[in-house]
């Protein structure tokens, strides 16, 4: 989450998420996904000289906010993030995934609670299986653990960032 808020204190700096690219090894990035890591530092940095242009370059994709509010029929909390810095809007080679509660940090074995998961254009929806009430304290992360599972892109296929804990209020 450091890395992801990074931009926010020092001036004229972006960083790149790479959550969502395959890797060669236990550490290292696969060669396509190296490509796809330089096209996008390119981006960022054509974007930081110049501004966005008439290629469209802009920041990489950024966590706005979010927002819990109960589910209509079942009361239980729907968490909604917006995102900024998006070619088209959000999208996932299959089912959405990467998002995590954590509730109890002495058991995060037993994380999750997130049934559903929902993009439309800049929105991710997260549906759960607590209250907005039971939700209070509880850390939100995407990106959690050793070896996380995270497939949310924008339209150009750049990842949403690695983040959490975030704290849920």
């Amino acid at each position: 989450d450091v890395q992801r808020r990074l931009p926010e204190l020092t001036d004229r700096l972006l960083t790149v998420s790479t959550i969502h690219l395959p890797l060669e090894d236990l550490i290292h990035l696969s060669r396509s996904a190296q490509n796809q890591l330089g096209r996008e530092a390119a981006e960022s940095m054509a974007y930081l000289l110049h501004g966005t242009d008439e290629r469209g370059c802009m920041p990489p994709p950024a966590f706005r906010d979010l927002r819990i509010f109960p589910q209509e029929y079942t009361g239980t909390a729907v968490v909604e993030l917006h995102y900024g810095h998006l070619h088209g809007g959000l999208t996932a080679a299959g089912r959405p995934n990467g998002f995590t509660i954590v509730c109890d940090p002495d058991k995060p074995e037993a994380a999750s609670h997130i049934f559903d998961v929902r993009l439309h254009e800049n929105t991710v929806r997260l549906y759960t299986a607590y209250t907005p009430e039971r939700l209070k304290g509880c850390w939100l992360y995407y990106g959690y653990g050793c070896t996380p599972y995270c497939n949310i892109t924008d339209m150009a296929g750049r990842s949403l960032p690695a983040m959490g804990p975030i704290v849920l209020a």
